[in-house]
């Protein structure tokens, strides 16, 4: 048996989340001097770190979907972690200055 009408499914992705990622790239591009400044006297930054430097505040940091979405391979910069220092995932500062800059542009 069919329906009487067609449902075609459709993929469409929200105008919503589209204006989310233009608006975590204008905060990227405007904090990225200071994430420069930061990652000179460092090899690595900490997750934390970063979204305090990104302007990304949030009550449960391990839990945080913005963040991700900014690293994320698909919609984001790529930005994988190094390894973890005292439980906290930690970046490479060099991979992350670069890959920030390119994904904000």
């Amino acid at each position: 048996m069919g329906y009487a009408v067609d449902y075609k499914p459709t993929r469409k992705k929200s105008p919503a989340s589209a204006a989310k990622v233009r608006r975590f790239k204008a905060m990227v591009k405007y904090a990225l001097p200071v994430i420069v400044r930061r990652c000179e006297c460092s090899e690595t930054i900490t997750r934390p770190e970063l979204m305090e430097l990104i302007g990304i505040s949030v009550h449960a940091p391990a839990a945080d979907n913005d963040l991700q979405l900014i690293l994320s391979d698909k919609t984001g910069a790529g930005i994988r972690p190094v390894g973890r220092m005292m439980g906290l995932k930690t970046y490479r500062c060099s991979d992350v200055v670069t890959s920030l800059r390119e994904w904000s542009k």
